[in-house]
């Protein structure tokens, strides 16, 4: 179980990456402010006092007994989803979400 930050600073990227069991949870939230990002949504809030409630978490609630990846009780706050990372490029802000791990079941065994 895991979840961290990388700095490369040679490249000028930062990456966060989360397991691919997604035991660790790992939000984030990018905006003009710049990155924040944390293992519970409430720090995120903290240190971003700006960020609204997402509107939509009641219904994703009702709707399925949790809020589904990569969504949260936060608007612009996200959770990356299991196995993958977030890579942002600190020069130009662009940032993608990529999947490095999935888990494949056989149907024998």
């Amino acid at each position: 179980m895991f979840a961290f930050c990388l700095y490369d600073k040679l490249n000028n990227y930062v990456f966060l990456v989360r397991d691919y069991a997604g035991i660790k949870p790992l939000y984030y939230s990018i905006s003009d402010k710049g990155l924040f990002f944390a293992s519970e949504v409430k720090a995120i809030k903290i240190l971003n006092n700006s960020i609204n409630e997402n509107e939509d978490w009641r219904s994703f609630f009702a709707l399925f007994g949790s809020i589904p990846e990569p969504y949260t009780t936060l608007k612009d706050v996200y959770e990356i989803p299991k196995g993958s990372f977030l890579k942002l490029n600190l020069k130009s802000g662009h940032y993608t979400i990529e999947q490095f791990s999935k888990i494949k079941f056989k149907e024998k065994i």
